[in-house]
C-alpha cells in the first residue's frame, strides 16, 4: 500500500457497518451489513429476526448466538458474493453514497483493522503486522469494483 491508500473503520460510511437504507425483495433494511448477515439463514424468522434488530452491533450478535442455523459458510465464496450484493445495493439505492465512494477517486480502500484483529478480521480487511500489510482486504477489492463499476456506467 502507499499514500494514495484509504483505510476506514466498519463504522464509516464507506464500509457494511453503516446505517443505510437498502430495498431488497421488497423489504426495507438500515444497513448493509444487517442484510448480508440475514443472507447466511435460509429461516425467514430468523432472518426477520435480524432485520428488526435495533442496531447494527446488536443484529450482528444475533447472527453469531444463531450462527448454527447459517446455510452459508462464513467466508465462503457465497459469503462474499452475499456481501458484494449487499454492498451494491447500498450504493446503487443511495446516490450520496455512491458520490461519496467516488470521490475516493483511484484510491487503494483498505478496511483497516488497527488491534484486537482475528481470522475473519484479516478475511475480510487488513493490518499491519511488523511494518507489512496483512490480510485480504475482500471488503475493500469489493467496494473497489463497485466504484469501478459506477465509474463505467457513469461514463
Amino acid at each position: 500500500m502507499n499514500e494514495n491508500t484509504k483505510t476506514f473503520t466498519s463504522l464509516n460510511w464507506l464500509g457494511n457497518m453503516s446505517p443505510c437504507k437498502i430495498i431488497y425483495k421488497g423489504e426495507e433494511w438500515d444497513s448493509a451489513e444487517k442484510l448480508f448477515q440475514a443472507m447466511r439463514f435460509n429461516d425467514e424468522c430468523i432472518r426477520q429476526k435480524i432485520r428488526n434488530e435495533k442496531g447494527i452491533f446488536k443484529s450482528n450478535l444475533l447472527a453469531s448466538n444463531l450462527s448454527i442455523y447459517t446455510v452459508v459458510e462464513p467466508m465462503s465464496s457465497l459469503d462474499i458474493e452475499n456481501l458484494r450484493t449487499a454492498m451494491q445495493l447500498k450504493f446503487d439505492q443511495n446516490k450520496m453514497m455512491q458520490l461519496k465512494l467516488l470521490s475516493t477517486d483511484n484510491m487503494n480502500l483498505v478496511l483497516f483493522r488497527k488491534q484486537h484483529y482475528n481470522t475473519e478480521d484479516l478475511f475480510w480487511g487488513m493490518t499491519i503486522i511488523d511494518e507489512q500489510w496483512t490480510g485480504m482486504n475482500i471488503v475493500g477489492k469489493i467496494l473497489m469494483e463497485i466504484r469501478a463499476k459506477i465509474k463505467y456506467f457513469n461514463n
